[in-house]
């Protein structure tokens, strides 16, 4: 009975891929290295009893948790991969570093490598939404997913209409659209910092934006410190006037046509108060005041 039973070590949500050839052996020692079942011989002997490696199904099979050698050699020899579907959210404003823990975390078998390798250089653009992947999934499949919808949501025609009224470029606006998913939490607040972020950059004025140092240090929003601000990277918009040089995230719609549809504001200062509030000013004056009152 002990032969037959699982390992104390069999690792949850295992993925068992089984090439199209393998023999018996092969099966069972791939089987044994990843902890799934006690003994080879033992597995050999019931796979020759379900009719050996010849009526073996290939292919990738999914173990949510510790099963025994019979369910194991019958599940290859009736093909029960027991792969479902898994529904994975990543919000507005994720960026890619952040979108390879969600879906390692809900997708068994998720390859975080590969997927950081091909997803880094798209930073931005690809699009924050609900998914359905399938566990074990090739990385290459998933990024390809995500920058499929992108572009489907980028070529919707009032997106497209918005897009080409700024005369700005995509990148341009994606990037603008990355600060703005980041610094304000609506559209009436995105579209008056948007003002205020083109406006700087139009007088070469620093962008200020405290935003990007979770994207440049890896920390949280809150504990951004005074050494952050003196941080040498092209991303800190302290210390390197324009915008970064890519999106720190990845925007929602809203995000974008907002970057597209500046408020025209007397503006040139905000800041987010602790009342919950956005605050705005046209002086650094009334910015000091401002921060005496509101933080």
């Amino acid at each position: 009975i002990l032969l037959f039973s699982a390992p104390f070590s069999f690792p949850g949500k295992l993925l068992v891929h089984i090439e199209s050839g393998s023999t018996g052996q092969d099966i069972a020692h791939q089987l044994k290295s990843q902890h799934a079942i006690r003994s080879e011989l033992v597995f050999r002997i019931l796979l020759r009893l379900y009719g050996d490696s010849t009526h073996i199904v290939a292919g990738t099979y999914y173990f949510p948790d510790a099963q025994n050698a019979f369910s194991i050699a019958w599940r290859l020899r009736v093909g029960n991969f027991d792969i479902e579907p898994v529904r994975v959210t990543i919000p507005e404003g994720t960026s890619v570093k952040q979108m390879s823990v969600i879906l390692a975390d809900q997708i068994a078998g998720f390859d975080t490598t590969t997927f950081l390798k091909l997803a880094l250089p798209q930073e931005g653009y690809l699009f924050p939404d609900t998914y359905f992947f399938y566990t074990g999934e090739d990385a290459n499949d998933i990024v390809k997913t995500l920058r499929e919808n992108f572009d489907t949501q980028i070529a919707d025609i009032h997106v497209q209409s918005a897009l080409h009224a700024s005369g700005k470029s995509l990148s341009t606006i994606i990037t603008m659209a990355s600060l703005l998913e980041k610094e304000a939490p609506d559209t009436i607040n995105r579209q008056m910092v948007a003002d205020i972020l083109w406006k700087r950059l139009s007088i070469d004025m620093p962008l200020q934006v405290d935003a990007v140092f979770p994207y440049i240090t890896g920390k949280n929003g809150d504990d951004i410190t005074q050494n952050d601000y003196v941080i040498d990277s092209p991303y800190n918009t302290y210390t390197h006037k324009g915008l970064p040089p890519g999106p720190i995230t990845s925007p929602g719609i809203d995000a974008i046509v907002a970057a597209t549809h500046a408020s025209s504001t007397p503006y040139l200062y905000y800041l987010s108060g602790k009342d919950g509030n956005f605050h705005y000013s046209a002086t650094y004056e009334g910015q000091l005041a401002n921060q005496k009152k509101y933080r």
